[in-house]
């Protein structure tokens, strides 16, 4: 039987960081997935005949259901799988494109949720399920409100899924890291220069996020710095961290 990892977001920043981690592990193949093959182009020589790229689009219900008939077709063990495909708008909801909203919700909520079902019957003990949450989730937050509750919505999916496959040895894990240096972080928004704090690296997070995985922790938080506010997010009324935030970003809109 084929040992695989499947990567999906793969030709980002943090899902190619994850993929360069893969080719660490004992696996036959990597599956990288992304919304078309033309992003995953030079993958092969980068990475090797490992690496399998497959192009799916995570809003589309026809490509998810492709990839169950391939996974079903060919059974192979899947030891990894890293819902990492994701996408982030700042902006005020009453200018947001319905087709936009409904993208949002399918690739960082629906799709996770449906290509882990699909997973799971073909995924041994000690086996390992990552999904991409983020500091967002711990705070719901005005002009990404979209975004943050999806994360939500994973960090909570995670921890209830991991505590329901413990008797399959199956690990699942919520990666929560704070801004990360990638191509989905606008770098300016209506012309004014956004600002990050506390800037991590993808393969800073992603070796974070296996180690904790492999120790069998059900949620990854990157940097003292998000820790921090993980527990201040715990210890304050979110009211406040609301109003700091809407007073921050207001300027770029």
């Amino acid at each position: 039987m084929t040992k695989i990892g499947i990567v999906t977001g793969a030709a980002g920043g943090i899902g190619k960081a994850y993929v360069r981690r893969m080719m660490q592990e004992d696996l036959d193949e990597i599956w990288c997935m992304d919304r078309t093959l033309d992003l995953l182009k030079g993958f092969k020589e980068e990475f090797g005949e490992k690496a399998v790229t497959i192009g799916a689009d995570f809003s589309s219900y026809e490509d998810l259901t492709g990839l169950k008939s391939m996974i079903q077709e060919r059974k192979p063990e899947i030891l990894y799988l890293v819902n990492c495909a994701g996408t982030v708008q700042f902006q005020s909801t009453a200018d947001a494109c319905f087709d936009e909203l409904h993208r949002t919700m399918m690739v960082n909520c629906e799709a996770p949720v449906l290509l882990t079902a699909i997973c799971i019957p073909f995924m041994p003990k000690g086996s390992h399920i990552l999904n991409m949450s983020s500091i967002g989730a711990f705070t719901p937050l005005p002009y990404i409100n979209l975004y943050c509750a999806a994360k939500a919505f994973l960090r909570y999916y995670s921890r209830a899924l991991n505590a329901e496959l413990q008797e399959r040895g199956i690990v699942v894990t919520a990666v929560c890291p704070g801004w990360v240096n990638t191509d989905m972080l606008p770098h300016t928004i209506n012309g004014h220069e956004m600002k990050y704090e506390g800037m991590s690296n993808p393969e800073d997070v992603v070796a974070q996020a296996m180690k904790d995985a492999k120790a069998g922790r059900d949620m990854s938080v990157h940097t003292w710095l998000v820790k921090t506010r993980h527990v201040i997010c715990k210890i304050i009324p979110q009211k406040w961290a609301i109003k700091a935030w809407r007073k921050k970003i207001r300027r770029y809109f």
